[in-house]
């Protein structure tokens, strides 16, 4: 019963014997690839690795425990058993070959008792050891991580109170199951947990050998007898989901996943350059490697190969990764321990491939795959040669080692068959029936240069060396300062007039060596254009001579005294002008007597500006009036050509960048490069406009435009579509760190009005077209990730002046008072820019805050720093966006009209102290109150109002005073603050009631439920 006691407590982490770096080394080395993934760059283990480790380990644990114990607490009738109880615990892993007996205790039979152990540990026949106890006392029940290891499945059994019954003879016996389980799964982890003990049973029997001579006729158990288990009310049966193989391959390998047939090149090229690259990181010693593509016609068959040097592939790989579809050997344990053992870090590699399915892709077009490959082992010998051959039309895939035979893979003009590879690396080939798809291999070559975009290796393309883009030289030698005339276009009359001549400016901006973030490199070109011209521009200036003469006289002169901005911006080729009308319009309406609250619709908006002229103004009015004053007929863009700078055609708005040296796609749409693709095309800055571009924009919304090549690095990458062929999400990171490093790449010498805005446009403009609101949370882990970055950069602006977040909080702690913050947008709403979220995010972690409402209603309020230390934020403030919750100075208030909510009202002091328990227990309805919580206006909160009153949940018409929600809809109102209040209560409340019926225990406080009427 004591050696019972010791091998159950080895098996847990609260043993009090020091644990041997050596031996947890040791351990992860031959733990095979279910071990629970390791952080071991931060010197941190895992709890499910550590459990693990101490079953592994218990021997070496639990001897280290015995001695340390005094001899007298192991005795019995005066025989030592300290010796004894090690030996047991350890016979419990390893069974001696042969029966000996511990020193100090004659005739002891350790096999016998480690054989009784063994089988006392499975069926508990002893009534002192009641199995829901051992259960408690080991914490198995409290594990962090679920787990479905074998012992968790055989304590589910003692959970279920089932009865194991021995029928005892004199010779070998049954043991009886006597069972009533409610649902089949608990009956298949029975039988799953039985089946174990059953081979306890056989293995116990097998032993019975080494036993003393006395005990060879011991009665045993030899068998379950599982007649008395049955279900309750259902049918056992083994039914589960389960894939049809067939059908999984051709989904893999057919188009209906990947859409265009032609992109195993790019699944090939991007396994090869993962492969060098691994190769690099574990030669030291190794600069760059190399990737070798060709491709040619053969009698009825097009042969794409690819030849690399990189980490190659042993036995182990090619039977547990490759042939695996879904596991990628980059993501495994395997490379992990393997990483490990020589010394390299895990965070020094990231692959392009995720998804273990890229090489099923060759069969979208091949019938047949030719592999040969040898794995890189480090210092010493290589791995060992190996051949493999994968026919579509076969199950098996046929293996040969470099001593078996000859099959050489077919090789093209110039070159030589390969059979099995002396150096490190792996060869694949991909035969493609031309009779079926015929594929010019002139394609197939055009494809892999596109996807090849930085230099991460040497790639020759059928014999000839390919260089991507170089991120090492800028664009240009240097900034570029010219004037440019328009071309004649169809409003040259008013270009002439008003627009003179145009300054275009290029300015070379060198990411690749002046980014703090060095898994971001790059090359850019800002060009920025302006008008020199003094003459004011208004709205009648931007109307025909033909629509002028339309206007009563009342309304010309109105919009003659109205003042247009003019807004110019160029790229590679044109030159575009818009005219900013909305202001001027409203001077106008203004005027003219008209009021500001008209209907949406744009006939009856002109009905309405009729109607009030009418009213106000004894004349005769047009319809062009109503037009023109509605915001029609006012030409607002013009464009021109010029003869651009120059500039590389490798700067091209489709392929612009990529990620460790593979090009990224930019479409969001499923839709990728047709089979008739053109070598130029992805030169032509036209093609499609629905693209993710540098700008934020593919048409230029600002003075400012960007152009060049970008190249991400390991895990700094955005997310693609398992097809790899679009944009799925771009991670906050990502243009956090390109943001960064723009304003860092400002040359000096620049003028100073130049550098203003350049400076102007980095605070202005959201890069990659990231609009969507982002939560606090990813805001600031892209923030701490790089060093030396936002923490040290004037984001916050106070008065006219730009400070760093630290010298922002000294300037408020002297003043002694409230400092007003000024952002560009709110950072709470849907469409801020990048440079605010960070400002506002680095200000929610350091600075005390509170929200200042609008002196008047229609306008905006004020963020305000005040001296005193940051509040701590809340864990669940990261799942909302910077300030979505802040202090109001007027405390009475749940929200305001395009302010924060208040973080000092009740509903929302409760929202935030529990909202960690709510997102844990009730996930749901967590979800519910975070989208109403979303809803940063009132106009924003009126339309999910309205959604939610179309699915039956709210009645809104009863929550809307004065107005219908209809009026709301024609007008397009934001909700009053009284109002809007009213229908967040109302929301609020409805979730509420469903939470305190989930989980009693997160009930809001009194108060706080009076207030949602709950």
């Amino acid at each position: 019963m004591v050696g019972a006691f010791f091998h159950d407590l080895g098996r847990v982490p609260g043993l009090p014997v020091d644990v041997s770096p050596s031996q947890v080394r040791r351990f992860l080395d031959k733990a095979d690839g279910s071990v629970a993934r390791l952080e071991w760059d931060d010197g941190r283990v895992p709890k499910p690795v550590m459990e693990d480790y101490c079953r592994w380990d218990r021997t070496r644990r639990l001897a280290a425990y015995t001695r340390q114990l005094p001899p007298e607490l192991l005795e019995w009738d005066g025989l030592p058993m300290r010796e004894a109880l090690g030996v047991l615990c350890a016979e419990q892993a390893c069974p001696r070959d042969k029966s000996s007996s511990p020193a100090g205790i004659p005739g002891l039979d350790i096999a016998l008792c480690s054989g009784l152990l063994r089988l006392a540990t499975r069926l508990e026949l002893c009534d002192v050891r009641p199995a829901h106890d051992i259960y408690r006392r080991l914490g198995i029940e409290r594990r962090s991580v679920p787990r479905q290891t074998s012992d968790d499945v055989e304590w589910r059994r003692y959970v279920l109170r089932l009865e194991l019954i021995p029928k005892r003879r004199s010779t070998d016996y049954l043991v009886e199951v006597e069972a009533i389980t409610l649902r089949s799964v608990v009956e298949y982890d029975l039988r799953a947990t039985l089946d174990g003990i059953q081979e306890e049973f056989r293995r116990c029997q097998r032993l019975r050998t080494k036993w003393g001579e006395k005990w060879q006729r011991l009665p045993l158990p030899s068998a379950i007898d599982l007649a008395k288990l049955s279900g309750l009310e259902y049918t056992y049966e083994e039914l589960r989901f389960e894939l049809v193989r067939d059908d999984v391959l051709q989904l893999l390998g057919g188009t209906k996943l990947y859409g265009n047939p032609n992109v195993f090149v790019r699944e090939l090229l991007q396994n090869a350059i993962d492969a060098v690259r691994l190769r690099n990181i574990l030669d030291i010693g190794r600069r760059r490697g190399t990737v070798a593509i060709s491709c040619w016609e053969d009698q009825g068959s097009i042969w794409f190969r690819i030849d690399d040097d990189g980490i190659g592939m042993d036995l182990q790989t090619i039977r547990e990764y490759f042939l695996q579809v879904g596991r990628s050997y980059y993501n495994s344990e395997d490379l992990n321990r393997e990483l490990r053992t020589l010394g390299r870090s895990r965070s020094r590699f990231s692959a392009i491939s995720r998804f273990g399915i890229g090489i099923m892709s060759c069969f979208m077009l091949g019938d047949r795959i030719e592999v040969s490959t040898r794995k890189y082992q480090g210092v010493g010998e290589p791995g060992t040669a190996l051949r493999l051959s994968v026919d579509r039309r076969e199950d098996f895939a046929t293996l040969r080692q470099d001593d078996q035979g000859s099959d050489p893979i077919p090789a093209g003009p110039g070159m030589v068959p390969l059979d099995f590879r002396e150096d490190c690396g792996t060869t694949v080939a991909v035969r493609i029936n031309a009779a079926r798809h015929y594929v010019p291999p002139q394609v197939l070559l055009r494809y892999a240069e596109f996807f090849h975009f930085t230099n991460e290796c040497t790639l020759f393309l059928n014999g000839k060396e390919h260089f991507g883009v170089d991120l090492t030289k800028p664009i240009l030698d240097g900034a570029v300062f010219t004037h440019k005339r328009l071309g004649k276009k169809e409003n040259s009359e008013f270009t002439a007039r008003h627009l003179g001549r145009i300054r275009v400016d290029a300015i070379p901006l060198d990411i690749s060596s002046r980014s703090p973030e060095p898994r971001i490199q790059g090359q850019l070109v800002a060009i920025m254009a302006s008008l020199e011209t003094s003459e004011q521009v208004g709205l009648l200036d931007l109307l025909s001579p033909v629509k002028r003469s339309r206007l009563s006289s009342i309304v010309r002169d109105a919009l003659a005294a109205t003042s247009v901005g003019v807004e110019v911006s160029a790229d590679l080729s044109r030159v575009r002008l818009k005219c900013k009308c909305i202001e001027a319009v409203n001077q106008a309406r203004e005027a003219l007597g008209i009021e500001k609250r008209l209907p949406r619709d744009e006939e009856e908006k002109q009905a309405a500006i009729l109607r009030q002229l009418t009213d106000r103004h004894e004349s005769d009015f047009t319809e062009m009036d109503a037009r023109v004053l509605a915001g029609l007929d006012i030409s607002i863009e013009f464009e021109g050509d010029y003869d651009g700078f120059g500039i590389s055609v490798n700067v091209s708005s489709v392929r612009w960048w990529g990620h460790n040296g593979v090009t990224l796609p930019v479409k969001r749409r499923n839709e990728f490069l047709h089979d008739d693709f053109d070598e130029n095309e992805y030169l032509d800055d036209t093609i499609d406009i629905s693209r993710v571009s540098l700008s934020g924009s593919m048409t230029p919304s600002g003075r400012v435009f960007l152009v060049g090549n970008v190249s991400l690095m390991d895990d700094l990458r955005p997310d693609l579509s398992l097809a790899r062929d679009e944009l799925e999400d771009i991670p906050f990171v990502i243009p956090a760190s390109l943001l960064l490093a723009l304003r860092r790449a400002i040359p000096m010498g620049l003028p100073e009005w130049l550098a203003a805005e350049l400076d102007e446009y980095s605070r202005h403009q959201h890069p990659l077209d990231v609009e969507e609101s982002v939560d606090l949370g990813p805001i600031l882990a892209a923030v701490s990730s790089i060093e030396n970055g936002w923490w040290v950069e004037p984001v916050l602006t106070i008065g006219d002046a730009q400070y760093t977040i630290e010298q922002a909080k000294d300037f408020v702690e002297r003043r002694q008072g409230p400092v007003i913050l000024h952002f560009s947008d709110r950072p709470w709403g849907y469409f801020p820019r990048a440079f605010d979220l960070i400002g506002a995010a680095l200000a929610q972690k350091r600075l005390n805050m509170r929200w200042r409402a609008p002196a008047e209603a229609g306008k905006d309020g004020s963020v305000v720093a005040i001296p005193g230390p940051s509040p701590v934020v809340a864990e669940i403030m990261e799942d909302f966006p910077p300030l979505c919750f802040m202090y109001h100075e007027d405390e009475e208030n749940l929200c305001v009209e395009r302010g924060p909510w208040n973080a000092g009202h009740p509903l929302c002091a409760w929202f935030i102290s529990r909202g960690a328990e709510l997102k844990k227990s009730v996930p749901g309805h967590f979800s519910e109150l975070r989208q109403i919580f979303r809803q940063r206006s009132g106009d924003a909160l009126f339309h999910y109002a309205r959604a939610k009153e179309k699915q039956g949940v709210i009645d809104l018409e009863s929550l809307l005073v004065g107005y219908s929600a209809d009026d709301y809809m024609a007008y397009g109102d934001d909700l009053d603050q009284e109002t809007a209040t009213r229908v967040a209560l109302a929301l609020v409340g409805i979730v509420v009631d469903r939470v305190v019926a989930a989980a009693p225990d997160l009930r809001p406080p009194a108060e706080v439920m009076e207030l949602l009427g709950v």
